[in-house]
């Protein structure tokens, strides 16, 4: 199930269209210790799919530990 409605995202495109560069969004979670983190990387996630030049990244603290330290 969607976070954003189609409203909400339809006016998302509408001012990413003003983006002049790509844009790297980092999501950094721990999802067993802080559910919420997990609905915070969906919409980062959304957001990444209704414009292509939103590169999302999400990284889990305990599992990603190499990749969390390398950005």
């Amino acid at each position: 199930m969607a976070l954003l409605t189609e409203e909400v995202a339809a006016q998302l495109r509408e001012e990413f269209k003003e983006l002049k560069d790509p844009v790297r969004v980092a999501v950094f979670s721990q999802a067993l210790a802080d559910p919420a983190s997990e609905q915070v990387a969906r919409l980062v996630e959304e957001l990444g799919e209704l414009e292509p030049r939103i590169k999302v990244e999400t990284c889990n603290f305990v599992l990603d530990t190499e990749k969390v330290l390398a950005l």
